[in-house]
C-alpha cells in the first residue's frame, strides 16, 4: 500500500465537521470510536463513529489559544511584582482600548508603574 499521507511534526490541521485544531499523535492504527484520525487528498481531521479496521495517523484536539492585552501595576521598587489590573482582546479597538486606559492609569496612580503585555490565553 502507498503511503500518501504526509505531515509535518507540530503542523495543525482542521476538521470539516468540528470546531477546533488537531494535531497528529505521530501514533498510526485503527482508530477507535470517538477518536479523531487525519485522512483525505487535503489533510483534515475527522472523528471515528465506530471502531475502525484501516490504519490512520492518530489526531488529538489542540485547545485553542486567542490573544489578549493585559495592563499590569507594580511599585517602583518592584516589591510585589507586577499584578493584572485589566485585559483586553487582542484586536484594533482593544489595543485602543489598552492605551486609552493605561494612560488613565498613569495619571490616577503615578506612584505605580504601568504597562502592557500580551498574551496568549485558551478560548
Amino acid at each position: 500500500m502507498t503511503e500518501y499521507t504526509t505531515h509535518k511534526p507540530g503542523q495543525r490541521y482542521k476538521s470539516p465537521d468540528t470546531r477546533g485544531t488537531f494535531e497528529a499523535t505521530g501514533e498510526k492504527r485503527p482508530p477507535k470510536a470517538g477518536e479523531f484520525y487525519l485522512s483525505g487528498a487535503i489533510i483534515e481531521a475527522y472523528r471515528a463513529s465506530k471502531d475502525m479496521t484501516a490504519p490512520y495517523l492518530i489526531a488529538r484536539r489542540v485547545a485553542a489559544t486567542t490573544g489578549v492585552r493585559v495592563i499590569q501595576s507594580n511599585y517602583p521598587a518592584g516589591i510585589h511584582g507586577w499584578e493584572d489590573v485589566s485585559e483586553y482582546p487582542d484586536t484594533t479597538r482593544g489595543r485602543q482600548d489598552a492605551r486609552r486606559d493605561l494612560r488613565e492609569y498613569k495619571t490616577a496612580q503615578p506612584d505605580l508603574m504601568h504597562r502592557i503585555i500580551s498574551r496568549r490565553v485558551p478560548t
